[in-house]
Formats: structure tokens, sequence, C-alpha cells
């Protein structure tokens, strides 16, 4: 219901599933089903262009208790490779496998253009997708995850345009509210974080570039904070009805705007101005949490 209410009263250019798409600590068997359900569900709605990254639940194993209060766990019977294989199934899938050397699966960055037409040159923005494990995996990121970032930083095809980005588990206690720097709801009180963080926060800050990185995970959170004088700090809010918490669904919406700022009519990404605010749309369709950096 929250996810029909949401993209029908913001009609989105482009929805970011950001991690526990599935609840699989709850599902004894092939998981493909309720997958397919979900981004049928998006497809209905009128969502034409998705993609997605892993939590920590989407590939957990099946935990029940016995009668004698003994806690039995089964491996997950869908994996990480099987979904990521399925969402790109779809044509409206904009998910990539990311590449197999590294941590993790959902480890891609899309190039973003203010056309359908247009080729890899004319790209004015990115968004950076990391995989913070979870599941079958450690609750982690690697440093082999950084390296590959580094490298693409350095990649002609991703240089020299703003970009942002988005993880599942925040990395570290710097997710943490602060009355003075953040805003929103801090309904957890707090931030369950990575197991071990290779230092993401500081490559960000260290690109210049990239505005902000959204993460979920703690499912009363939907607050955005001011981090750095280049990175924002954000979380999404919790829009599915697995897991914990009563708080009303909905999602954080972020629109990316460009303004012209050169005197020549090329429309490229060095003649034009970056900026993005972000608000948080209900189930029931009010919005709330508006943030503007």
């Amino acid at each position: 219901r929250a996810i029909r209410s949401v993209v029908r009263a913001e009609r989105p250019d482009l929805v970011v599933l950001s991690g526990d798409q599935l609840t699989a600590n709850n599902i004894n068997k092939n998981a493909t089903a309720y997958y397919r359900l979900l981004i049928e569900t998006l497809i209905d709605s009128g969502v034409e262009n998705w993609c997605m990254i892993f939590g920590n639940h989407d590939d957990q194993a099946f935990s029940f208790v016995l009668p004698n209060g003994t806690r039995i766990e089964t491996k997950a019977k869908t994996t990480r490779e099987d979904l990521v294989q399925l969402d790109m199934s779809y044509d409206g899938s904009w998910t990539q496998r990311g590449p197999r050397n590294i941590f993790g699966t959902s480890n891609y960055v899309i190039p973003l253009f203010l056309n359908s037409s247009s080729g890899d040159d004319d790209a004015v923005a990115n968004i950076y997708f990391f995989d913070s494990g979870g599941g079958s995996i450690p609750e982690t990121m690697e440093e082999n995850q950084i390296s590959w970032l580094q490298s693409t930083f350095s990649n002609n095809t991703f240089q020299n345009r703003p970009a942002v980005a988005f993880q599942h588990i925040p990395a570290n206690n710097n997710f943490a509210f602060q009355a003075n720097k953040c805003e929103g709801m801090n309904g957890d009180g707090g931030v369950a974080i990575l197991d071990h963080d290779p230092g993401i926060l500081n490559v960000l800050i260290e690109r210049g570039d990239i505005h902000f990185l959204a993460v979920g995970h703690n499912h009363g959170n939907d607050y955005c904070c001011d981090y750095s004088s280049s990175l924002h700090l954000c979380f999404g809010r919790h829009s599915g009805y697995g897991g914990y918490g009563t708080w009303e669904r909905g999602a954080r919406l972020y629109l990316l705007e460009l303004a012209e700022k050169c005197e020549t009519n090329k429309s490229t990404s060095r003649c034009l101005e970056f900026s993005w605010r972000s608000w948080v749309r209900l189930e029931s369709g009010n919005v709330i949490h508006p943030y503007r950096p």
C-alpha cells in the first residue's frame, strides 16, 4: 500500500530499492515469487525504472523456534545472485551485477542523462551503489570496495560529474542523530552500524562531489544530517510492512536539479549547477521532514 500511495503521488523518475526488499528469515521457500510481487507492484503503480542494492535480510537464513525454545536456522533458498539476476531480467531495471572480484554483489555506478537519447559523453550526474553486506555475508564493507570506488573515480567515463550514493547499513556512528545538524525522525534513538568500515565517508568527502550518502537499516530513522561541507547523510523512510516498528510507512524522496550556469547553450555537466533537496512522503499522503542543504 505504501509503495502504491507514494509512487502515485510523486511519480518518480527512478526508484531506488535500498535493501531489505525481503525478510528472508521468514521465508522457508524460494523467495523469487515474493520479489516478483514487489517489482510487479512497482510496475503496476507506474514506475518505469528502478535499481536495487542488498540489505541484511534479503538472503538471511530462515529462522524458527521449536516448542522447546531452540532456535533453528537454515540457509536461505534464494541467493543474492538469484535475486540480482531476477531483478535485471526486467526491462525497467537499471540494476547491475557488480564486479565479482570485490566484496558483495550490488556495487555499481549508473550515469544520469538529461534525456534518453543522450550518449555517455552527455551524462550530467552519477549514482553510486555500495553493498554493505549482511544475510549470507558479513555486515561489513571491505577495502577492495574502496579500491574499486577510487578506480571508478579515475575512470574518464565517470569524471567531472556531481554524484549521490546509496548503501543499506550505516557505515559508523557519524550517522547518529545530532540535534544541531539533523532534521527528521530519530525513532530508533541510535544507529546499528557496520561491523567493519573501511573509511567510506572519508573517501566520499575527499572526492568532494558526492552530495549525499543515503542508508536504510534503522526502521525508525528518516533524518538527514549536514555531515561536512560537501557531504550529507540521510536515512530512508521504512516502506514495507516486514520487520519491526509501527511508524507510518512512506519513502524519502530526493529531487536532483540542474540549472544553467554558463553563457553558452551547450548543456554539459560543466555548464550545469547541481542542487538537491529531499522530503518524506507518507502512505497517508502527508509530506513531512523536508530537507534542503
